[in-house]
C-alpha cells in the first residue's frame, strides 16, 4: 500500500510475521508496494525461509479489496506525518495495530490497537491475536468522509472575508 522505505518499517514486520507463524503457522502477509528497499526486503524474506508465506505485490489501484481480504492491517511505521491508509483500513472495517508513532489524529475508530515500537515482538503479536480494542478514538471517519470534506472547502471558499 505504499513504498518500501525506512520510514514503514518493513523490517519489523517481517520479524513480527516470523513471530506470528510461531503462534499461527497457516498465516499469510500480503505486502503492497513498490520501489525503495524492496530487494533488501525480498532478502529478508528470503533468509528467514518465510518466501511461500508472503505475498508481494506492485502498487495497484485496487487497495479497497485487498484491505477487505485482510484479517488485520499491521503498520509499525516509524514516523507518519499523517496516515491516509490508516483512515482506509478502518474504514473498510479492518483491525489495525499501529506503532505509537502514527499520530493519534487517525485512530478514528476502536480498531485500531497501539503499540510502542520498543515493545518486545511478542505483544505486536498479541496485539494481532486479540480482537480487543485498545484505543479510545480521537475523532470520526466521518471527518474525512470526501462529500463532508467537499462541503467544508466549498464553505472556506464561498465564505466572505
Amino acid at each position: 500500500m505504499g513504498r518500501y522505505h525506512v520510514q514503514k518499517n518493513h523490517e519489523m514486520i517481517v520479524a513480527v510475521f516470523c513471530e506470528l507463524l510461531k503462534t499461527k503457522p497457516n498465516a499469510r502477509l500480503l505486502l503492497v508496494g513498490g520501489s525503495g528497499k524492496k530487494e533488501e526486503i525480498v532478502r529478508m524474506i528470503s533468509q528467514a525461509g518465510i518466501t511461500d508465506k508472503v505475498i508481494m505485490l506492485e502498487n495497484r489501484a485496487d487497495v479497497p479489496a485487498l484491505m477487505k481480504a485482510m484479517d488485520v492491517f499491521l503498520f509499525p511505521s516509524k514516523w507518519e506525518g499523517f496516515g491516509n491508509v490508516l483512515i482506509e483500513a478502518q474504514s473498510i472495517g479492518v483491525r489495525c495495530v499501529v506503532s505509537d508513532k502514527v499520530p493519534e489524529s487517525v485512530r478514528l475508530t476502536e480498531l485500531v490497537t497501539v503499540c510502542d515500537l520498543r515493545e518486545p515482538l511478542q505483544v505486536w503479536v498479541d496485539a494481532i491475536l486479540n480482537k480487543k480494542n485498545h484505543v479510545t478514538p480521537t475523532g470520526s471517519l466521518n471527518d474525512y468522509d470526501m462529500k463532508n470534506c467537499a462541503k467544508k472547502l466549498q464553505k472556506i471558499y464561498l465564505e466572505e472575508e
